[in-house]
């Protein structure tokens, strides 16, 4: 039975062959078998790209607010 172990993760920004830049974490496993010896590698990567600029949006909203002096009202058209 292998095991896993020695796992990293990193986020990067990779770019695309149509030169768009895109965030990505990278979560990468070795697997072992009993001895320790290295069987394989397993790695996860997303695409985060849209979750980084919702993020960056919202950093941008909540910095303008905590900085005005002006009241500022929120409703529902729903």
């Amino acid at each position: 039975m292998a095991e896993c172990s020695q796992s990293f993760e990193k986020e990067s920004r990779l770019l695309r062959k149509d030169g768009t830049l895109v965030c990505v974490p990278s979560s990468v496993s070795a697997l072992r078998d009993e001895d320790g010896s290295f069987q394989q590698a397993t790695a996860i990567i997303v695409d985060i790209t849209e979750r980084k600029r919702a993020q960056d949006v919202e950093r941008r909203l909540a910095a303008l607010i905590v900085s005005s002096n002006n009241a500022i009202l929120a409703s529902s058209l729903a």
